[in-house]
């Protein structure tokens, strides 16, 4: 969890989306989030996707991108996507938000924000992809960042 931003309570957990036994995941209490700002390398059409679950009973959370126009998501706010995904405590969830990336974005934030009124969220295996290739893609296995590839019904795995 070092290479990632956090806001408000966001600790790591044990639980894996793989049941990895090195691994574990990102628990998002209510109100906080997790950033990375990512470099896009010319990318155009991009998706954001990681899998959720929740803490202690249905929740939802906010994934967002948001694109600027400098490096490290600095300079102007080109434009943001977001979209309410839904978590359950029993299974972990994929969930993804596709968007087109504006013209002269030079770095993107993805974020994972928690319901302030609901349930912790679990956060794992996230992944910031253009079409063919990884861009960014993060399993919390031991702070390293792991493989992550599309799968054929468009979800990320590692």
């Amino acid at each position: 969890m070092n290479s990632w931003t956090t806001a408000g309570n966001v600790n790591p957990v044990s639980d894996d989306a793989d049941n990895a036994i090195m691994a574990g995941s990102a628990n998002i209490d209510l109100a906080a989030s997790i950033s990375q700002c990512v470099e896009l390398a010319g990318a155009s059409d991009m998706r954001f996707g990681t899998s959720l679950k929740s803490d202690l009973a249905n929740g939802d959370s906010n994934l967002m991108v948001e694109y600027y126009d400098t490096t490290q998501c600095t300079g102007n706010l080109l434009d943001s996507k977001q979209s309410v995904k839904s978590a359950n405590n029993t299974a972990w969830i994929d969930v993804l938000l596709d968007s087109t990336v504006p013209a002269n974005s030079i770095s993107a934030q993805i974020t994972v924000e928690g319901n302030a009124a609901q349930s912790p969220i679990l956060m794992d295996r996230s992944y910031f992809i253009k079409t063919n290739s990884t861009i960014f893609s993060s399993g919390f296995e031991e702070g390293a960042q792991s493989v992550c590839v599309q799968n054929d019904n468009g979800v990320g795995i590692e």
